[in-house]
């Protein structure tokens, strides 16, 4: 169920007419509030389970380990550990398998893995709040709350990231969604889609003839591909954002801003802090600090930054192109 399927705005219909219906005729608003959440957190899952059932039943086995180690003190860190080795099986058993068949020349055959939709969003929000419950920011929370901020529809398939604190936030009070609510968000929700069907997959059919046949074109007719690619991504990845705040909107929550014109930075750094913010500053928060930032002196701040953005270059695809991609941003 894509973000532009006739399916998802039937659901969405669904989800904001169920809510609308149960803050008009329910007038205690904890009572309501209790309800609405229920009604999000069975919607979200009808829309990952639609995908694949298995995908559901992955995103529940990672709830619940969140939910039981975040609290337990002595094995706060299997809070941690679990999902990332789950979403190391499921996005990068077949790469670690090829690059150890090719360093040892040995026959392989790839496993037959199906990366579940959102897991590598929702896997980060598991992992920052168990690391913020470590670092006394925020205080455990009933596992109907966690499996609504990991399972939250909008944004599972390609973020915003949101924090913990600030979901359980809006979560925990009284939203009365309506033509206020509406109104915004549908009005961002199409400036995202425009993006995204008007401009960036306009723009993907003359890149993807350029680059399929590159010897038949000119040097300039490259670099134009090239800078057109360049939009492409930007338009499509933050139409796609836009488009989950949007309908996130709608049901009376705020998701983060995502992009802010990353193309008009100055340099590597201030790109980063305009490209995929909420990946950013997850990556500055979760990694960095706690490889040491810079307080261990300018060497080890270099090695930090390097490690950081390494890590997150390989975040982003099973592909050693990813983790070059990722040093050379790092060393940027």
């Amino acid at each position: 169920m894509s973000m532009t399927s006739i399916n998802l705005f039937a659901l969405l219909a669904v989800i904001f007419s169920a809510i609308y219906g149960c803050n008009h005729v329910i007038k205690d608003q904890r009572l309501s509030n209790a309800i609405s959440k229920i009604i999000l957190l069975i919607g979200s899952y009808i829309f990952i389970a639609y995908a694949d059932i298995r995908f559901a039943i992955v995103l529940f086995i990672i709830t619940f380990s969140t939910w039981f180690f975040a609290s337990k003190t002595k094995w706060n860190f299997m809070g941690v550990l679990l999902p990332i080795l789950a979403l190391a099986y499921f996005k990068y058993a077949n790469f670690f398998i090829e690059s150890f068949a090719k360093i040892f020349s040995i026959d392989h055959k790839f496993l037959e893995i199906m990366l579940p939709i959102g897991m590598s969003f929702y896997t980060f929000s598991a992992i920052s709040y168990v690391i913020d419950i470590r670092r006394k920011k925020i205080t455990p929370r009933k596992f109907k709350d966690i499996a609504l901020y990991l399972a939250f529809f909008p944004k599972i398939i390609s973020g915003p990231i949101q924090r913990a604190d600030d979901f359980f936030n809006q979560s925990d009070r009284y939203r009365k969604i309506g033509y206020d609510t509406f109104s915004c968000g549908i009005q961002i929700f199409v400036f995202g889609l425009f993006k995204k069907i008007v401009l960036a997959d306009r723009l993907s059919v003359f890149v993807n003839q350029v680059y399929d046949t590159p010897a038949a074109f000119s040097s300039s007719t490259l670099l134009l591909a090239v800078f057109a690619y360049s939009l492409q991504i930007y338009l499509d990845f933050s139409g796609y954002s836009d488009m989950a705040i949007g309908i996130a909107k709608i049901l009376g929550f705020n998701l983060p801003r995502n992009f802010n014109l990353p193309y008009l930075s100055h340099n590597v750094t201030e790109f980063w802090k305009r490209w995929h913010i909420t990946l950013s500053s997850w990556l500055l928060d979760y990694l960095y600090i706690s490889f040491g930032g810079n307080r261990k002196g300018k060497k080890r701040t270099y090695l930090n930054l390097i490690a950081t953005m390494t890590i997150g270059g390989l975040w982003h695809g099973a592909n050693y192109t990813y983790i070059v991609w990722g040093l050379i941003h790092g060393f940027g």
